[in-house]
């Protein structure tokens, strides 16, 4: 029994004096493996950092992104490729409001003659839009005589109340006549929203029926009353409708335009494109366009705010940008080419 105890105990001590024979053996053993494996990742950390440092060092404080595209100015204009910079902006923030416009005009007329007489001629209907000095009507007097009856001023004939044949008088009203240049409209205003709206604020009006055209207007009136069942409260806007597009009673949206005394560095929303989960901008040097990746905060109006990636002043690609990025995203095209 003894015997056996002593070759276990034999057997251990010569392992381990072999196991460390060979660790001498082989210049460290496993502190030698993770030494050299040490000083090879050093090295190759210095070798790649060499690189680094002296790539940094001819950077801006900006680095730009992968991505270089060169593209003549031929191309340029073919594209349509516009820059602009980035500016400190005003922030401008939009409060949503629905309202129509009134069934009545501010300005109306209603045209009468200076002499009784019949009815011979009726030369406009209603909705026909008119200027100063255009002949509407003629009347014949009590001696025959043919007497026009032109327009006072600009606007649009909203009723005709005579016909050919009708004898009239000077209190008669022969025609109704509004100024629909500019209109009143009136919008239904959230309390909540209620300090950010004021008298002479700037709003742009919208309607379904012309969903292109935009019609600026500002405020003129808010009510002292609050309604109870909705918690709004009435505003007036005037709005301007030179085109007469804007109908009397038409259903509207308005923009309600406030702006701060906050500025934040922005660019127009049309330079920000999106690419690889990353926000970029392409920096304009003369033919070429750098990719240069940013961090985008709010967007106010045509502009977005740039919270990281650019400084005051920087030019960047506005239209044309979403071309740019094809070009890299797909390869060349025309005379330009990506790096």
């Amino acid at each position: 029994m003894k015997k056996n105890k002593y070759k276990v105990v034999s057997s251990f001590v010569i392992a381990v004096i072999l196991f460390f024979a060979f660790c001498r053996v082989s210049d460290a053993g496993l502190l030698g493996f993770w030494k050299k494996d040490k000083e090879h990742n050093e090295e190759r950390h210095d070798e790649g950092g060499h690189g680094a440092r002296d790539e940094q060092g001819e950077h801006d404080e900006h680095e730009e992104a992968p991505g270089h595209v060169e593209l003549d100015k031929e191309m340029q204009d073919t594209i349509g490729l516009t820059t602009g910079k980035a500016e400190f902006r005003n922030v401008e923030s939009k409060i949503r409001v629905y309202g129509a416009v009134s069934q009545d005009a501010d300005t109306y007329t209603n045209i009468t003659s200076d002499e009784s007489g019949i009815v011979e001629d009726v030369n406009i209907n209603s909705g026909t839009i008119i200027s100063e000095t255009d002949i509407l009507m003629t009347i014949r007097d009590a001696s025959g005589t043919l007497k026009e009856i032109k327009s006072p001023h600009h606007g649009t004939i909203i009723a005709v109340h005579a016909k050919p044949g009708d004898r009239v008088d000077v209190l008669k009203s022969l025609l109704s006549l509004a100024y629909l240049d500019e209109l009143r409209v009136s919008f239904d205003v959230y309390e909540k929203d209620l300090r950010f709206v004021s008298i002479g604020q700037k709003v742009e009006v919208k309607s379904i029926a012309f969903p292109d055209n935009v019609f600026s207007g500002e405020v003129v009136y808010m009510s002292p009353r609050i309604d109870s069942d909705s918690q709004t409260i009435k505003i007036r806007a005037e709005v301007g409708n030179p085109d007469h597009l804007l109908r009397l009673g038409m259903f509207v949206t308005g923009d309600l335009i406030s702006v701060s005394d906050k500025m934040v560095l922005s660019v127009p929303r049309m330079a920000v494109q999106r690419m690889n989960e990353e926000d970029i901008v392409f920096i304009v040097d003369g033919e070429d366009f750098f990719v240069r990746e940013v961090r985008v905060g709010r967007e106010f109006g045509e502009y977005v705010e740039i919270t990281e990636g650019l400084t005051e002043g920087e030019p960047v690609v506005v239209n044309g940008s979403f071309a740019l990025k094809a070009e890299l995203a797909k390869g060349s095209f025309g005379d330009g080419h990506n790096h």
